[in-house]
């Protein structure tokens, strides 16, 4: 069965007739904000069928080389040394533990290190600083 483009599909749809994604990655995807774009109906999400094929190629890579991402115009943090805490963040940012962690995966500002007492979360200040006068100028 072909679908038109238009068509909109659930994830379980999507996942039918794809195969991949499963429906559990698209929601996995879509917390994320990384995902195909979808419209959200009441409770439900809907991917328009091109815009998953759009998507899905986006995702194509040649080798594994490509597979990794560029991170834009940050120069690379090498060390977790150079991170700050989630606490230190919030105090920057006058923004709540919950929404830098949020950050964090969502906008990939930080990342889980571990540490000599377990593991944690830390925050590249560089991108942090970046998410914060985008936020500005959007509001």
């Amino acid at each position: 069965m072909v679908l038109p483009d238009h068509y909109r599909a659930t994830r379980t749809e999507v996942e039918q007739y794809f195969g991949n994604p499963t429906r559990r990655k698209l929601e996995i995807l879509a917390h994320q904000g990384s995902g195909p774009t979808y419209e959200k109906i009441g409770r439900r999400c809907y991917y328009r069928i091109g815009d998953v094929e759009k998507w899905l190629r986006d995702q194509a890579v040649q080798n594994t080389a490509e597979y990794r991402t560029a991170e834009p115009e940050s120069p690379a943090v090498t060390s977790a040394k150079d991170l700050i805490s989630v606490k230190e963040a919030c105090d920057r940012s006058d923004e709540k533990p919950a929404t830098i962690l949020s950050w964090c995966v969502r906008h990939k500002i930080g990342r889980h290190v571990k540490t000599d007492s377990g593991s944690a979360w830390r925050v590249d200040p560089d991108r942090l600083e970046r998410l914060l006068a985008e936020r500005e100028v959007a509001a």
